[in-house]
């Protein structure tokens, strides 16, 4: 069974993106935390979910050092927990 999350969005689907800050001070990520987040919406979007369908929900973010910067992975699982455990879109 695919549950669904806002008639569209597969629940079960797990949306990831990355991009690379060139340093290692916090104030420098943003640029780079933008281009995840876009990465990560256009995905979304490539599977019938609206961008607004992340309003409300939570995002992870892993920030992994590399030699020059960082790295920054942000992912989405559609509904999180609570929507699978409600059993949403049955």
């Amino acid at each position: 069974m695919n549950a669904t999350y806002g008639a569209r969005t597969n629940v079960n689907a797990t949306y990831t993106a990355s991009a690379t800050a060139n340093s290692k001070n916090p104030h420098d990520w943003g640029r780079a935390m933008a281009v995840a987040l876009s990465d990560l919406v256009q995905q979304g979007e490539s599977d019938a979910a609206a961008h607004d369908e992340l309003y409300g929900e939570d995002l992870r973010l892993v920030i992994e050092e590399t030699e020059n910067g960082v790295q920054i992975h942000l992912s989405w699982s559609p509904g999180g927990q609570d929507a699978v455990a409600e059993g949403a879109g049955d």
